[in-house]
């Protein structure tokens, strides 16, 4: 899947997504990242949904704190699928959304977020 969005100086654009790699601006990424806009990219030792540990989530409310996100959106791989809630309990505390989807779906949403210069962070599982 490619995706296409009006040029940003200094943001981190999604190109394209398909099974197993990733590509941001013009990096391919073949392992799970964590992505903002106004961040630089960062690898997230995530293989796959069923592996996401309290300490992986500590790592992305880092990140979206850094980011001053307000929205994180977890792409959960292939197929869409739900975190318990009381994992995301800490976000909550901080008055960040949690919204779970396929991973396609989330470079999606990021890519229209993003060029609305909403303050969004991606965790997307690859």
């Amino acid at each position: 899947m490619k995706l296409n969005q009006e040029e940003t100086m200094g943001q981190n654009h999604i190109r394209s997504f398909n099974q197993g790699s990733l590509v941001i601006s013009d990096t391919t990424y073949t392992e799970s990242v964590l992505v903002a806009p106004n961040l630089s990219v960062q690898l997230w030792g995530v293989s796959g949904l069923q592996d996401l540990k309290a300490k992986d989530l500590e790592v992305l409310l880092s990140y979206a704190l850094a980011a001053k996100a307000n929205v994180v959106l977890l792409g959960t791989g292939m197929q869409h699928a739900f975190v318990a809630p009381e994992l995301c309990q800490a976000f909550m505390n901080k008055h960040i959304v949690v919204e779970c989807m396929s991973t396609a779906a989330a470079c999606r949403t990021y890519t229209v977020l993003s060029s609305e210069s909403r303050a969004v962070v991606a965790a997307l599982i690859i």
